[in-house]
């Protein structure tokens, strides 16, 4: 159906083409996407030069293979809550959601083969019912699915239960292509089997992508101007950044006392403080000489960077901790707020924002970190393939195509969408968005934090009560997070079995 609609607009578009080739010069187009409601004013890329394929690096090159399923249906099962990220029904204006129904499109019709998209319930409050399902659909081998997506922090409980198909039998996924998520694969790994991905094959990834805002009306009033600079030139720390959190603060009302009513350097909540372990680079766990993880704690990095987290945040009035962040963002767009962390989404309900703000990632440790680390709230979409396809050819190809046309029609056009139309027209702002993106990493703790009992919010849990220091914590605990992993390792002998 939607190939047929497809078809329809198309000839449509060519007959409105070639009435405007005849006669008279068409007069010039004034019609926006701001005219329709929902949508940006941003232009739509010009295709007419695209860049060959054979010049393009490897990992951007389109190899997938010249093949048709003709009468194959792709079936995939996605919670209800993130349906826009694989289906849309029809075309509306908004640039993403006609992207995603173009993508659904060009892979029907270039495999020769049927998307369907089905829908439970799947958010943290339905796991329950999601996992049911999928083991239900599964051992009662009734074949409703191929690929299942829904919130990553549930996966390795359906892993564990053996219900995922070992992505590397799938030839035709790549994962050194760029549309993919290479630390989440390389972290995501058990005795290098690969049970579940993310990529570009949905839009949560960069919704939930972590980074550092700054009030740009705020940074020029301060004499603050080299925030770009200090990011490009490796310098952009925890150091600097506090030093200029401390040359922003104000009783605003002159009550006497500090709140959201007033002006802060920073504004932080309790994901980005759960996030600084894996930023830093703490080395939760690490390999072991038999090629399984072990948990590498206590370490002291990873309680330094704690205890230096937990000052920043506690030593300086000019720091708000706002736990789920329910006043930063009418803050940060009320320009109360020099930095502000949080999701990437959170651009979109900036739009009517009057100051300028710039995009960041979150500063390194310090200088001897040698790279900036980025991540990703664990409520984004991540994938699995039933342990029971029939197909390998057919589902590894289209999940494939999934991921390269999300990477090259649906991000650009969450950016376009997303974000203030200026920053596509800023190349510095935009390398930032990239560098976030390019340096985003899956710890193998919250890939893994379900049965590893929900470990990885030990930084947010212990900054949200006010725990100056957390060494004898760590030290009472390593133990019992060994044993969990060492449970998780001897249920994943057992799929082998």
């Amino acid at each position: 159906m939607k190939r047929a609609i497809a078809l329809m607009l198309a000839m449509l578009m060519l007959t409105m083409s070639v009435a405007a080739c005849g006669g008279k010069a068409a007069p010039e187009e004034t019609t926006t996407a701001a005219s329709v409601e929902g949508a940006t004013t941003a232009p739509v890329a010009d295709t007419t030069t695209a860049v060959p394929e054979e010049t393009l690096p490897p990992e951007l090159q389109d190899t997938l293979p010249d093949v048709k399923f003709t009468g194959e249906t792709f079936k995939v099962l996605i919670r209800e809550e993130s349906k826009y990220e694989m289906t849309s029904e029809e075309i509306t204006g908004d640039l993403v959601r006609d992207a995603v129904y173009n993508r659904e499109v060009t892979v029907e019709d270039r495999l020769g083969l049927d998307v369907e998209v089905h829908t439970i319930k799947g958010n943290w409050d339905f796991r329950n019912d999601f996992i049911a399902h999928v083991s239900n659909s599964i051992l009662s081998n009734d074949h409703t699915f191929d690929m299942a997506m829904t919130h990553n922090a549930y996966l390795a409980s359906m892993i564990l239960r053996g219900l995922a198909t070992d992505l590397n039998e799938l030839d035709a996924i790549d994962f050194e292509k760029k549309w993919w998520c290479q630390k989440y694969v390389e972290n995501i790994a058990i005795d290098g089997k690969v049970y579940s991905a993310m990529g570009d094959i949905g839009v949560s990834l960069y919704e939930y992508l972590e980074a550092t805002y700054f009030n740009k009306k705020i940074a020029e009033e301060h004499k603050i101007t080299d925030l770009y600079e200090l990011v490009q030139s490796g310098n952009w720390t925890l150091d600097k950044m506090m030093e200029y959190v401390k040359m922003v603060g104000a009783d605003l009302n002159g009550d006497g006392k500090y709140d959201q009513n007033d002006l802060f350097g920073l504004a932080i909540d309790n994901h980005n403080c759960r996030y600084a372990a894996t930023i830093w680079q703490t080395e939760i766990t690490k390999v072991s000489e038999n090629g399984q993880r072990v948990f590498n704690l206590p370490n002291e990095r990873f309680v330094n960077c704690y205890e230096s987290l937990y000052h920043a945040i506690y030593d300086n009035t000019q720091v708000l901790f706002d736990g789920s962040n329910t006043h930063g963002l009418k803050m940060f767009t009320n320009d109360q707020l020099l930095f502000f962390t949080e999701r990437l989404s959170r651009a979109a309900l900036m739009k009517e924002m009057e100051s300028e703000y710039g995009i960041i990632p979150f500063p390194k440790y310090d200088a001897s970190q040698a790279e900036y680390v980025s991540a990703t709230r664990d409520s984004h979409s991540g994938l699995m393939v039933a342990s029971n396809i029939q197909n390998p050819a057919m589902v590894g190809t289209a999940i494939e195509a999934m991921c390269m046309y999300g990477y090259r029609d649906i991000t650009p056009a969450y950016y376009e969408t997303t974000l203030k139309l200026k920053y596509l027209s800023d190349e510095t702002a935009m390398s930032m968005l990239d560098l976030i993106r390019d340096s985003v990493d899956f710890d193998f703790a919250i890939l893994y934090t379900v049965p590893l009992s929900t470990m990885y919010s030990f930084y947010g849990e212990k900054i949200a009560s006010a725990t100056p220091s957390i060494a004898s914590a760590v030290k009472a605990q390593a133990k019992a997070w060994q044993k969990l992993l060492d449970k998780m390792y001897e249920d994943f002998n057992k799929l082998e079995k």
